[in-house]
């Protein structure tokens, strides 16, 4: 091998390890839901509950909780006599 391709060889590994790593598309996505459900407001009982289900698989802390909370809001709001802990 050259001496010139040695050095290629070199900055192309020392260029690979100064790139800084990006989060996969499935944490994305999972942060994502975890903001709309933290902010949304008035999305139906079942998204609630569905995304519920997905953060608590992403390993999202007290996601069913925190969906649940959001699935009672969402039934209040169509039936006023709904109580809500």
């Amino acid at each position: 091998m050259t001496r010139a391709a040695i050095l290629l060889a070199a900055l192309v590994l020392l260029a690979g390890c100064a790139v800084l790593p990006q989060p996969s598309q499935g944490r994305a996505a999972c942060d994502l839901l975890d903001t709309a459900l933290d902010e949304g407001q008035q999305f139906a009982e079942a998204w609630y509950q569905q995304a519920g289900r997905v953060l608590a698989w992403c390993g999202s802390p007290h996601a069913l909780e925190r969906a649940e909370r959001g699935a009672c809001a969402a039934r209040r709001f169509n039936d006023t006599s709904v109580v809500c802990p």
